[in-house]
């Protein structure tokens, strides 16, 4: 896997809604701020400013007299506030509300920011251990007044009388049962709120996984809001293997991961393989419907066979239903070797030829291995391979007929 940062790209991005209103309940919010009079000043006069519900900004000022008072040199506070205060406190709403979420750098054991997201002073190259700090961060009032132009005294006091019409940015969602019983762990559906995931999202993403009838961890909310799944191809992968964990798992894999169609790994993950033999598998593109080919030649049950072929996979062997078909002839049932044995085993016999000891030998490091898996040592195979025997061919009549 590429551990170097890179931008995570949701599975389904959330919607910003544009009509979002300065209070919960789409009404005006009324708040009272400082009228200072000069750039200079550490107070001033606070009186009431209005927020309408289309965000249109009513003060006790003609403001647009003040904008030719501040063409001849003026100062007043409230054109900042009307021009560059409350487009910031919107433009920070969606954040927020959860109603957007940025795209998170990640890397092999962190997550940065955006790089428009960055602040200088702030957050340049600063990593964090998780999504929910790196977001806290930058729902933070110091990031927000130092990405802002506006008057970080102004900023700070809409702010103040904003969150008490809003509430906590970092307290818990409301939710009913039906989104609670989403996720698995108790407190999950505040903890992805606080990963930035809103609760009508948790809704979609478990929809993606709707044939596991179980409640999904945390972790494939994450993946899903942060990773790279596709999800089509978890949906094909999960219709075989409906389990949480397994959902979290997919979920999480990144895009260089996801070779193969779903519905492939989906059959490997049926036979209860572990995770990292599934990926072997499908990487080395062995076709699920093998298992059943493979059950037929030597009477092992599915899951044996499935077992088998993984087992082989790692050694970088590639047995065919032959192979199989005389390992259970021979009552070879599990792998018994070694990669580095095979490996040695090859060079030593390509030691053999090249000394011109033994003629050249045309044999794949499947047919090596499976002898080595019938006869048990190097020394059996070497002597085989000097009779003429040829991987599984000869290979019964060689054993068989030593032991009669």
């Amino acid at each position: 896997m590429d551990t170097r940062a890179s931008e995570s790209r949701p599975a389904s991005a959330p919607t910003v809604l544009a009509d979002l209103a300065p209070t919960p309940g789409g009404e005006a919010l009324v708040i009272e701020v400082e009228c200072r009079t000069s750039p200079r000043a550490s107070r001033g006069k606070r009186h009431p400013v209005t927020i309408a519900s289309d965000w249109s900004v009513t003060t006790p000022h003609d403001i647009e007299a003040e904008r030719v008072a501040i063409a001849f040199g003026a100062y007043t506070s409230c054109v900042a506030l009307v021009d560059e205060t409350v487009p910031a406190f919107r433009e920070s709403l969606a954040l927020l509300t959860r109603r957007t979420r940025p795209r998170l750098r990640r890397g092999q054991a962190s997550w940065r920011l955006p790089e428009d997201a960055e602040v200088a002073r702030c957050c340049i190259g600063v990593t964090f251990p998780n999504p929910a700090k790196a977001l806290r961060h930058l729902r933070s009032l110091d990031h927000l007044v130092g990405a802002s132009e506006a008057p970080a005294w102004q900023l700070r006091q809409v702010f103040s009388q904003v969150e008490q019409a809003w509430g906590s940015w970092e307290g818990r969602p409301h939710v009913g049962p039906e989104v609670t019983s989403l996720v698995r762990e108790a407190g999950g559906v505040t903890d992805l709120w606080h990963c930035g995931v809103h609760p009508d999202e948790i809704s979609r993403m478990a929809a993606v996984a709707d044939v596991v009838d179980e409640p999904l961890p945390v972790s494939f909310y994450l993946a899903m809001a942060f990773g790279e799944a596709d999800p089509d191809w978890l949906r094909q992968a999960l219709r075989h293997r409906p389990d949480p964990d397994v959902a979290a798992w997919l979920a999480g894999l990144d895009r260089l991961a996801q070779v193969g169609d779903g519905d492939t790994w989906g059959r490997w993950l049926a036979h209860g393989l572990p995770r990292n033999a599934v990926r072997s598998l499908v990487r080395a593109g062995v076709d699920p419907a093998l298992v059943d080919d493979v059950a037929r030649a030597t009477g092992w049950r599915p899951e044996r066979a499935a077992r088998n072929l993984a087992a082989w996979t790692e050694l970088d062997c590639r047995p065919g239903v032959a192979e199989f078909a005389a390992l259970a002839r021979h009552q070879v049932s599990d792998v018994r070797v070694s990669s580095d044995l095979i490996d040695e085993l090859i060079d030593e016999m390509g030691s053999l030829v090249k000394d011109s000891v033994w003629s050249p030998v045309a044999l794949s490091r499947t047919e090596v291995a499976v002898m080595l898996a019938v006869l048990g040592n190097r020394v059996a195979v070497l002597n085989a391979v000097h009779a003429g025997v040829r991987g599984v061919a000869g290979l019964d009549d060689y054993v068989f007929g030593e032991a009669r």
